[in-house]
């Protein structure tokens, strides 16, 4: 697709990625699945 990862061109800090859902998606099986689909994805940066 012609994508290139480039670094960034200034110095970028840590920062925190957060997961936040509203209360009645918990138990919801398809946002479930989308919260450890982006855990698998994630688990490695």
């Amino acid at each position: 697709m012609g994508l290139k990862l480039l670094p960034p061109p200034m110095d970028v800090e840590g920062f925190t990625v957060s997961r936040v859902w509203h209360q009645r998606n918990t138990n919801r099986l398809p946002y479930q699945w989308l919260r450890s689909q982006l855990l698998e994805a994630t688990q490695h940066i």
